[in-house]
Protein backbone atom coordinates (compact mmCIF):
# COMPACT_ATOMS: atom_id res chain seq x y z
CA UNK A 1 0.00 0.00 0.00
CA UNK A 2 1.27 3.47 -0.84
CA UNK A 3 2.65 5.29 2.21
CA UNK A 4 2.99 8.99 2.97
CA UNK A 5 3.88 11.20 5.92
CA UNK A 6 1.33 13.58 7.38
CA UNK A 7 2.65 16.85 8.75
CA UNK A 8 5.38 16.34 11.32
CA UNK A 9 4.36 12.75 12.16
CA UNK A 10 7.32 10.41 12.14
CA UNK A 11 5.12 7.37 11.57
CA UNK A 12 4.36 6.64 7.93
CA UNK A 13 0.66 6.48 7.19
CA UNK A 14 -1.03 4.60 4.37
CA UNK A 15 -2.86 6.35 1.57
CA UNK A 16 -5.98 4.79 3.12
CA UNK A 17 -7.11 5.48 6.67
CA UNK A 18 -10.00 4.21 8.75
CA UNK A 19 -12.87 6.55 9.56
CA UNK A 20 -14.31 5.40 12.88
CA UNK A 21 -17.54 7.43 13.11
CA UNK A 22 -19.81 4.47 12.38
CA UNK A 23 -18.38 2.56 15.32
CA UNK A 24 -20.21 4.85 17.74
CA UNK A 25 -23.35 6.12 16.03
CA UNK A 26 -25.19 7.06 12.85
CA UNK A 27 -25.39 3.61 11.20
CA UNK A 28 -27.52 1.59 13.60
CA UNK A 29 -26.59 -0.43 16.66
CA UNK A 30 -22.96 -0.37 17.72
CA UNK A 31 -20.84 -3.21 19.08
CA UNK A 32 -17.55 -2.40 20.80
CA UNK A 33 -16.18 -5.93 20.37
CA UNK A 34 -16.78 -5.82 16.61
CA UNK A 35 -15.31 -2.33 16.43
CA UNK A 36 -12.17 -3.40 18.31
CA UNK A 37 -11.81 -6.39 15.97
CA UNK A 38 -12.15 -4.05 12.98
CA UNK A 39 -9.45 -1.77 14.38
CA UNK A 40 -7.15 -4.76 14.94
CA UNK A 41 -7.74 -6.03 11.41
CA UNK A 42 -7.04 -2.57 9.99
CA UNK A 43 -3.64 -2.62 11.71
CA UNK A 44 -2.97 -6.14 10.41
CA UNK A 45 -3.41 -4.95 6.82
CA UNK A 46 -1.25 -1.86 7.32
CA UNK A 47 -3.76 0.85 8.20
CA UNK A 48 -2.35 2.85 11.11
CA UNK A 49 -4.20 6.14 10.49
CA UNK A 50 -7.52 6.49 12.33
CA UNK A 51 -10.03 9.33 12.17
CA UNK A 52 -12.36 10.14 15.06
CA UNK A 53 -14.04 13.16 16.70
CA UNK A 54 -15.30 14.12 20.14
CA UNK A 55 -18.76 14.47 18.59
CA UNK A 56 -19.05 10.83 17.50
CA UNK A 57 -21.18 9.06 20.08
CA UNK A 58 -20.80 12.06 22.41
CA UNK A 59 -17.21 11.06 23.15
CA UNK A 60 -17.72 7.29 22.91
CA UNK A 61 -15.67 7.03 19.72
CA UNK A 62 -12.61 8.64 21.26
CA UNK A 63 -13.01 6.40 24.32
CA UNK A 64 -13.23 3.34 22.06
CA UNK A 65 -10.08 4.35 20.16
CA UNK A 66 -8.34 5.00 23.48
CA UNK A 67 -9.33 1.55 24.75
CA UNK A 68 -7.92 -0.01 21.58
CA UNK A 69 -4.65 1.87 22.04
CA UNK A 70 -4.35 1.03 25.76
CA UNK A 71 -5.13 -2.66 25.23
CA UNK A 72 -2.35 -2.86 22.64
CA UNK A 73 0.29 -1.46 24.95
CA UNK A 74 3.02 1.08 24.24
CA UNK A 75 3.92 -0.48 20.90
CA UNK A 76 0.46 0.13 19.53
CA UNK A 77 0.45 3.69 20.81
CA UNK A 78 3.66 4.39 18.90
CA UNK A 79 2.36 2.80 15.68
CA UNK A 80 -0.91 4.69 15.35
CA UNK A 81 -1.64 8.16 14.10
CA UNK A 82 -5.04 9.43 15.20
CA UNK A 83 -6.72 12.45 13.67
CA UNK A 84 -9.54 13.86 15.75
CA UNK A 85 -11.84 16.82 15.38
CA UNK A 86 -11.92 18.64 18.69
CA UNK A 87 -14.28 21.23 20.15
CA UNK A 88 -17.13 20.06 17.95
CA UNK A 89 -19.41 19.23 20.91
CA UNK A 90 -18.66 22.48 22.69
CA UNK A 91 -18.43 24.88 19.77
CA UNK A 92 -19.94 23.20 16.68
CA UNK A 93 -19.79 26.40 14.62
CA UNK A 94 -16.03 26.87 15.11
CA UNK A 95 -13.69 25.51 12.47
CA UNK A 96 -12.41 22.09 13.39
CA UNK A 97 -8.89 21.40 14.50
CA UNK A 98 -6.91 18.26 13.81
CA UNK A 99 -4.73 16.87 16.55
CA UNK A 100 -2.18 14.26 15.56
CA UNK A 101 -1.73 11.94 18.47
CA UNK A 102 1.79 10.70 18.00
CA UNK A 103 3.81 12.40 20.68
CA UNK A 104 0.41 13.43 21.90
CA UNK A 105 -1.31 16.75 22.16
CA UNK A 106 -4.93 17.66 22.78
CA UNK A 107 -5.49 17.21 26.53
CA UNK A 108 -9.28 16.80 26.46
CA UNK A 109 -9.02 14.21 23.72
CA UNK A 110 -6.30 12.33 25.58
CA UNK A 111 -8.38 12.42 28.76
CA UNK A 112 -11.42 11.12 26.83
CA UNK A 113 -9.29 8.33 25.42
CA UNK A 114 -8.01 7.44 28.89
CA UNK A 115 -4.45 8.14 27.79
CA UNK A 116 -3.81 11.01 30.18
Amino acid sequence: MKQTYLGQAKVPIPALGLGCMGMSEFYGATNDDESLATLARAMEVGINFLDTADLYGSGHNESLIGRFIREGGPGRRRQLVVATTVLSMTFPCIATFVVLLKELGGRDTLRSMGLM
